[in-house]
């Protein structure tokens, strides 16, 4: 069963690797950076004091930010639990992916 799940993950890796174009890469670089996304989140905090008031407002981006903590807290504690090799680092692998 493991194995079946395993040869699943990778020709499902190896297929969605497959549409990477090199005159894409700049935009995969770029959104996969967390500080380019701080303009949106003000913007959201922003929104939130002025449709909900400062007190709701406040509450909401309280809850807005926390949640965004915990997403990178539990990410980091899931990246360290299952310590999997990343795909590009696995040999079997390297021939069939396209690394940027």
């Amino acid at each position: 069963m493991i194995d079946t799940l395993h040869r699943w993950d990778t020709d499902l890796l190896i297929w969605v690797n497959s549409f990477g174009k090199e005159r894409s890469d700049w935009f995969w670089l770029l959104v996969t950076e967390i500080w380019i996304w701080f303009p949106l989140f003000l913007f959201i905090v922003y929104l939130f004091f002025r449709h909900l008031g400062r007190i709701n407002g406040f509450l909401a981006s309280a809850f807005f930010v926390g949640t965004g903590v915990l997403t990178l807290f539990v990410k980091s504690i899931t990246k360290h639990s299952f310590k999997r090799l990343r795909p590009c680092n696995v040999e079997e692998l390297a021939v069939s992916l396209r690394v940027l």
